[in-house]
């Protein structure tokens, strides 16, 4: 406690009242009771609670506004306030390395009812919340509880949670505050609001009935509290934090021992668009329009079209939309320019709202790429015709793709029919081929001994993202170090002119291990590597005698000058190596955890464009 006097040159003087002071190291919770109110300091910043309402407001340091406010109530019926307006008796004891607060008071809307509070506060960002309820009535109460918390600061907030429908994430407006329509039940028990780096996730786990019209609550199911006795009402954890939803999902994940897979997030009310593969000269068009909210959305959806086609009708009524119900709407389209690739926009009005989203589509001629077997250099080879493209795949040569030619130019650098030293990697293949490997804490085996497998083909032939498509299929039963009882495939596979889609898939029937695996790609675009930029969101890279290797999201492409380039898409991160002198080169890769039975994949998109055509189009491939 500071205390203390200010005295006054000219005379007189006062005392200042006294300030508490808690202090606390690195890593460390301190608390301490002041009188009506109980205050406990964090890495996740502090928490007041008080006396008189029961409330519980977190801070983070530095803001003189709460973060949230946290409270609760019995019922039904849940209103007015009673809990709110109760006395509650306070306290604080050190436990586990942290420290835990509890809070007490008797409800006045069900006497001999004992509500009892804790805050389990220890180092790091995650809070424990539970609630026990105690009788000394003589006869049952069956009661829910209502956990609520408000009063966010006014920053740019999001909210994310996943519904059965998907993953969520919108920015925060009149949506849910007011409305009434949040879902009642969730896919996952978790929910993030996020703002400028910093996260607030509310995580009860399964079994509650989300209920946000007034702020980010829910309540449990009936609890039975018996005469005399007492009830575990519930707990659940509260992270306050950097992050983002991805922060909070995989620590609800972590506490319930899930396993949970990247998704991308979508707004609360959404349009899908039809492809983006359209084939021939017509056809029609299927939108179709999901909502996450309760109430039923309405409204119309208008089409502004991709450059190169014509659309009718351009406008759709939009009715009655709900979860689980989306809307089918149809149109009519038809080519009306040879343009490969295009975007166009669509704008979907409706609950006070317009939004807008991308339409992005792509033309592929009626007839579907081919595979046949064929002889390269003396092996054997299987040859993608799409278009005026070529694709050659060798087996037997790291299961690799040797070949791309759009015409009569070679799009890949490829050591084929001998492999050589690249750089610092000897053997290179060159081209386009798998690698996978077993993580070790002893050595760094970058890029493995995938290519010392032998791989047996076959002509594939099926869909990719609705299209027709044609290409080869390899398998390979690893016998190396670290890749017994694995099972390999690797697909290339077509789907038109100048587009390549090439994934691995890896299963284990064996131990549990970590693997870093994916593709290796050397591009010369347009015949020439060695004055290759490569371009990836928000960075570029030219040709100079400096290295680089790093990974980028979404998309990075290979420019030749005047000559086209090489565009990569994946959902996985992509890896870019510059060369210096040797060009610039792309792949796709990643490190996983492959348990017994489980199988994983990775996949990328390449597309050869030429010397005009533009990149935005094909950014939403691995999107839609």
């Amino acid at each position: 406690m500071l205390s203390g006097a200010v005295e006054l040159r000219g005379g007189g003087s006062w005392d200042v009242p006294p300030i508490p002071l808690l202090a606390r190291g690195p890593g460390e919770v301190a608390g301490c009771l002041l009188g009506d109110r109980a205050v406990v300091a964090g890495d996740f910043g502090w928490l007041e609670a008080r006396a008189r309402d029961g409330r519980v407001l977190f801070f983070r340091y530095g803001d003189a506004h709460p973060l949230m406010r946290q409270g609760e109530e019995l019922g039904p019926p849940f209103y007015p306030a009673d809990l709110a307006q109760r006395e509650w008796k306070l306290g604080i004891r050190e436990e586990r390395g942290g420290v835990r607060l509890w809070l007490e008071t008797e409800s006045g809307r069900f006497p001999g009812i004992r509500v009892r509070k804790e805050v389990l506060v220890r180092p790091g960002h995650v809070l424990e919340v539970s609630h026990r309820l105690s009788s000394r009535r003589d006869s049952p109460a069956s009661l829910k509880l209502f956990l609520y918390h408000w009063d966010l600061p006014d920053l740019p907030w999001k909210v994310s949670f996943r519904t059965g429908d998907g993953l969520i994430r919108d920015a925060l407006g009149t949506f849910p505050a007011g409305e009434g329509d949040f879902p009642g039940e969730l896919a996952e028990g978790w929910l993030a609001l996020e703002t400028d780096g910093w996260a607030i996730g509310l995580i009860p786990g399964t079994g509650v009935k989300w209920d946000c019209e007034w702020g980010w609550s829910w309540k449990t199911g009936t609890l039975e509290v018996p005469p005399g006795g007492a009830v575990e009402a519930g707990r659940y954890a509260i992270y306050l934090g950097p992050g983002g939803f991805g922060t909070v999902r995989a620590i609800w994940a972590e506490m319930q021992g899930a396993t949970v897979a990247p998704e991308v997030p979508r707004p609360f009310v959404r349009v899908e668009p039809p492809g983006p593969f359209l084939v021939g000269e017509g056809g029609e068009l299927v939108f179709t329009v999901r909502t996450a909210r309760g109430r039923p959305f309405s409204g119309a959806l208008i089409l502004e079209p991709p450059e190169g086609m014509e659309v009718v009708p351009r406008e759709l009524e939009v009715s009655g939309v709900t979860p689980g119900a989306p809307a089918t709407l149809r149109a009519g389209w038809r080519r009306a320019r040879r343009v490969r690739a295009s975007l166009g926009r669509m704008v979907l009005r409706g609950m006070g709202e317009e939004r807008r989203s991308p339409w992005p589509a792509v033309f592929l001629p009626f007839e579907p790429p081919d595979v046949e077997g064929a002889e390269a250099r003396g092996r054997e080879a299987f040859l993608i015709r799409a278009g005026e493209g070529v694709f050659t795949v060798v087996p037997s040569f790291a299961g690799g793709l040797v070949s791309w030619r759009e015409g009569d130019t070679e799009q890949l650098l490829s050591a084929f029919p001998e492999p050589r030293a690249f750089g610092w990697i000897s053997p290179w293949f060159g081209g386009i081929y798998p690698f996978l490997h077993e993580l070790s804490l002893d050595d760094w085996d970058w890029p493995g001994r995938l290519h010392e497998e032998e791989f047996e083909g076959e002509a594939w032939r099926g869909e990719l993202r609705g299209a027709r498509a044609a290409g080869v299929r390899l398998k390979c039963g690893p016998k190396g170090e670290g890749l017994e009882d694995l099972s390999l495939e690797v697909l290339y596979a077509s789907v038109g002119p100048g587009i390549l889609f090439a994934q691995l898939r890896v299963g284990n029937s064996g131990r549990p291990r970590r693997l870093a695996g994916g593709f290796l790609g050397f591009f010369a675009p347009g015949g020439d590597h060695r004055d290759t930029v490569i371009e990836s969101p928000g960075r570029v890279r030219i040709r100079s005698r400096f290295h680089a290797f790093y990974e980028v999201s979404g998309w990075a492409a290979v420019k030749g000058p005047g000559r086209g380039a090489i565009l990569a898409l994946s959902g996985d991160p992509i890896s870019i190596w510059d060369a210096g002198e040797e060009g610039g080169h792309l792949g796709v890769e990643r490190s996983f955890t492959l348990g017994t039975g489980e199988e994983w994949r990775i996949g990328c998109w390449f597309i050869h464009l030429g010397p005009t055509e533009p990149l935005e189009p094909w950014l939403f491939l691995n999107r839609t």
